[in-house]
C-alpha cells in the first residue's frame, strides 16, 4: 500500500520521474568511481542493480528505463573511461547486465499492470458494496466494529471513528441485546456459520431504528480473521407490519361485538323455542349458530395472534391435572362433531403440571379440530397422554390426508397452510397451529409434527411436570 502511494504521487510529478532515477545511476557510478580510487578495484554491477530496484519500487516502469539508459551512458561514457577497465567489461557481461534490467522492465510493467487491474476490481466492488442497500460491517471477535461502509455510516449516522469506538452490541436496543450477545457466542463456539436477528440499533442521531442482521463467522479464515455483519434497514417494513396487526386487532374486536350479540340472541330464540315444548325448531337456527361459532373462532385466532405478537395474551398459570384438562377439550369437540370416533387413552394418577387450564385447553381443541378436519369421516382420531420421562406428553394421531416431508418444518408459521391441500374444500387461516405452538413454548414446553402425505399425522406436545 506504501509503495503504490510513494508510485501515485511521483506519478503526479512527470519530471521527477525520470530526474530522481538518473540521479541514482550518476550517485551510484560516482561511488564507484570513489572505491576504485581507493581500492583500484572496481564494484561489480550489484550496485546497479540497487538502483534499478529502487527506481522501479519508486516510480515504476518509466523511472526504471530512466535508470537502466542512464547507467549505460555512465558506464560507457563515464566509468570505463577513467577506470580504463574496458579489457575488464566483456561484451558478455554487459549483455547479461542489460538483458536482467530489461527483464526487470517487463517484471515491473507486468507487476504495475496486474496492480492496476487489482485496484480497479477493488474500486469497482468498493462501490458496488458502499452504494448497496445493505450496511457492511466488520468486527472483531469481540464484536468491535474494525471496517465500515458508506451505507453502513449512512445507516447509523455515525462516522467511521464513531464507529470503531463503539462494539456493536452495545447499539444494540437493551430488550434485544442478550438475544444478539448469545448468537454472537454461539456461533464463535461452532467455529463457522451464519445467523439471521432482527434488533433495534441506536443511529447517531438518537433515533432507534428496526435492522435485519446477518452475522456471518469468519473468524477462522485466513483471509479475513473477522466477523462480517450484513445490516438492513427494516424500519418502514416493521412500522407497516405494526400498522396491519393493529388493523387487524382493531377489526378483530369490532366484528367480534355484533357477532357475540347475535350468538346470545340465538340462544335467547332456542331457549324459548324450548320453552315452549316445540320439538320443530327450525333447521336454519341451528345452522346460523354453528356458522356463528365457527366466526367466533377465526376472530378469536385473529385477536389471539396480535395479542402474541405484542405479547400481550396472558396466561394464569397454576398446578393442574393435565388428564382433566385433555378430557375437558376432548369432551367439548366431540360434542361439535357429532358421529365422528374419538379414541382416548387417558390414564388417571399422572403427576401435575404448571400451566394455564384454559391456555392448553386450547392447544388440544386446535389439534383435535384439525385431526377430525383433514381425516375422512369414517376415520378414527386418537388421543393419549402419557408420562415421558420428566414430562407428560399428549398425543393426537389421524389417519387423514397428511402433510409432505418437505412441509413439516412450516406448519407452526404464522398464516402458514400447506399449498398441496385442495383449493377451498379446507377453512382456515393458518393461525391456530402457529397459536399452539407459542402457547407451548410460553410453559416451556415442546410440540412436533410427524406425517407423511396421504398417510395422516401425529401432533404430540409436551409440558414439564411439578418436581417435588
Amino acid at each position: 500500500m506504501g509503495r503504490r502511494s510513494l508510485q501515485m504521487q511521483i506519478i503526479q510529478h512527470p519530471i521527477a520521474v525520470y530526474v530522481l532515477p538518473v540521479l541514482l545511476a550518476v550517485l551510484a557510478t560516482y561511488i564507484k568511481l570513489i572505491c576504485f580510487k581507493q581500492t583500484n578495484y572496481s564494484i561489480p554491477f550489484l550496485l546497479y542493480f540497487l538502483v534499478l530496484f529502487a527506481s522501479g519500487f519508486a516510480t515504476g516502469v518509466r523511472g526504471i528505463t530512466a535508470a537502466l539508459v542512464a547507467i549505460a551512458v555512465c558506464t560507457f561514457s563515464w566509468l570505463m573511461p577513467v577506470t580504463n577497465t574496458v579489457g575488464r567489461y566483456t561484451i558478455a557481461e554487459l549483455v547479461l547486465f542489460f538483458s536482467e534490467g530489461v527483464a526487470l522492465i517487463l517484471l515491473f510493467w507486468w507487476n504495475g499492470r496486474w496492480m492496476r487491474k487489482l485496484d480497479e476490481s477493488e474500486q469497482k466492488y468498493r462501490r458496488i458494496i458502499d452504494q448497496g442497500a445493505e450496511a457492511l460491517l466488520m468486527c472483531d471477535a469481540q464484536c468491535n466494529v474494525t471496517q465500515a461502509s458508506s451505507a453502513a455510516l449512512r445507516l447509523f449516522v455515525r462516522s467511521g471513528q464513531e464507529l470503531h469506538d463503539f462494539s456493536l452490541a452495545e447499539l444494540v436496543h437493551p430488550e434485544e441485546r442478550t438475544d444478539f450477545e448469545l448468537t454472537q457466542l454461539r456461533l464463535q463456539n461452532q467455529g463457522q456459520g451464519s445467523a439471521l436477528l432482527q434488533q433495534r440499533i441506536l443511529c447517531g442521531n438518537g433515533e432507534w431504528r428496526w435492522t435485519e442482521c446477518c452475522i456471518n463467522n469468519l473468524l477462522n479464515d485466513p483471509m479475513v480473521r473477522g466477523l462480517i455483519i450484513q445490516v438492513r434497514d427494516i424500519t418502514h417494513r416493521v412500522n407497516q407490519q405494526r400498522h396491519q396487526e393493529d388493523f387487524v386487532n382493531m377489526a378483530s374486536h369490532e366484528l367480534k361485538s355484533p357477532i357475540t350479540a347475535i350468538r346470545g340472541f340465538l340462544q335467547i330464540a332456542e331457549k324459548r323455542w324450548q320453552d315452549n315444548k316445540r320439538d320443530d325448531q327450525p333447521m336454519y337456527l341451528s345452522r346460523i349458530k354453528a356458522q356463528t361459532e365457527k366466526l367466533l373462532i377465526l376472530i378469536d385466532d385473529m385477536l389471539n395472534m396480535t395479542r402474541i405478537k405484542a405479547g400481550e395474551l396472558s396466561y394464569h398459570f397454576n398446578p393442574i391435572d393435565l388428564a382433566v384438562c385433555v378430557k375437558d377439550a376432548a369432551v367439548a369437540v366431540s360434542a361439535s362433531t357429532t358421529g365422528r370416533e374419538l379414541i382416548m387413552d387417558i390414564p388417571e394418577g399422572l403427576p401435575h403440571v404448571n400451566a394455564d387450564h384454559e391456555r392448553i385447553g386450547q392447544v388440544v381443541t386446535n389439534l383435535l379440530s384439525n385431526a377430525f378436519k383433514y381425516s375422512p369421516p369414517h376415520a378414527p382420531v386418537n388421543l393419549s397422554l402419557a408420562k415421558v420421562d420428566n414430562t407428560l406428553e399428549v398425543t393426537v394421531s389421524d389417519h387423514g390426508i397428511g402433510i409432505p416431508k418437505e412441509k413439516l418444518r412450516r406448519v407452526f408459521d404464522r398464516f402458514y397452510r400447506v399449498d398441496t391441500l385442495p383449493k377451498g374444500q379446507y377453512e382456515g387461516l393458518g393461525l391456530g397451529l402457529f397459536i399452539a405452538s407459542e402457547i407451548i413454548r410460553q410453559h416451556k414446553g415442546h410440540i412436533s409434527v410427524e406425517s407423511e402425505e396421504g398417510k395422516g399425522a401425529v401432533f404430540k406436545f409436551s409440558l414439564p411436570i411439578i418436581m417435588l
